[in-house]
């Protein structure tokens, strides 16, 4: 028996990652924070408001608040984009606070963390279009000056970042690097406007009056980080701030298309 056993898990640990079957529970929530790491890797702040698994939805009869990060398939040592699995994975990198999502929850404490999700999908959030959020009084807002462009076309991309409230309002930044703005295609990074630049190691802060609008604005060549062209299809595109304290609040992804040339 013992060595039948044995045999069983053998065969078991030699199965792909993607065709063992790992107990989850699935879960919806509301996104109260997201810190942004290496692409594509993202932890979470989740209020748990439904659950199969009725000892996660409730604690002293409130809704579980638990913190997790997304659960990425490897190939080689490195996340394997073309996995069909990663995809509901790698959403939790572009997600927003306020965002209701639904995904599937792996139990068990994961360095520190409550568990892995993916399989997540998007059902409802602070968002008010695909290139607006919020964060408090501030209102920020992704723009591109056209929806689709002919290859090699520059595409002109704007941050902004609008105060509605009353007051006056400091952002706190980490260093002279300010904002970046993301590029992806199928869930897989293509440009990063941060990629191979160097900035100055100093905190800057900016005041923002009631009803001032602070602009970011940077143009994408349609060309890849590590060189190359874009092909013709759809990409997304994210903004993000990048303050003190590892926040990165972020808006997107907006959608634009890159057309053959007639």
């Amino acid at each position: 028996m013992r060595i039948l056993i044995s045999a069983l898990l053998a065969v078991i640990t030699a199965l792909p990652a993607f065709a063992q079957e790992i107990p989850y529970t699935e879960i919806t929530g509301t996104v109260l924070s997201v810190k942004q790491m290496e692409f594509p890797r993202a932890r979470l702040s989740l209020k748990i408001t439904k659950s199969a698994n009725p000892s996660i939805l409730e604690i002293r009869g409130e809704s579980a608040v638990i913190n997790v990060e997304n659960r990425l398939l490897k190939k080689n040592g490195n996340v394997d984009f073309t996995n069909r699995q990663n995809t509901g994975a790698i959403a939790a990198y572009y997600l927003l606070q306020g965002d209701e999502i639904n995904a599937k929850l792996i139990n068990g404490a994961v360095r520190g963390f409550q568990g892995l999700i993916y399989g997540i999908t998007r059902t409802a959030g602070n968002t008010e279009s695909s290139g607006s959020a919020r964060l408090n009084d501030l209102k920020l807002t992704l723009a591109t000056d056209k929806e689709s462009y002919a290859e090699g076309e520059p595409v002109a991309i704007t941050l902004s970042v609008t105060n509605s409230g009353t007051e006056a309002r400091t952002l706190k930044f980490a260093s002279g690097q300010q904002y970046d703005f993301v590029v992806s295609k199928d869930g897989r990074e293509v440009w990063k406007w941060s990629a191979g630049k160097y900035f100055a190691q100093s905190l800057v802060s900016r005041v923002i009056g009631p009803g001032e609008v602070l602009r970011f604005k940077q143009v994408w060549n349609q060309e890849k980080t590590g060189g190359g062209r874009a092909n013709p299809g759809e990409y997304c595109i994210t903004g993000m701030l990048i303050l003190v304290e590892g926040k990165r609040p972020s808006v997107g992804p907006l959608t634009i298309k890159i057309v053959p040339k007639a």
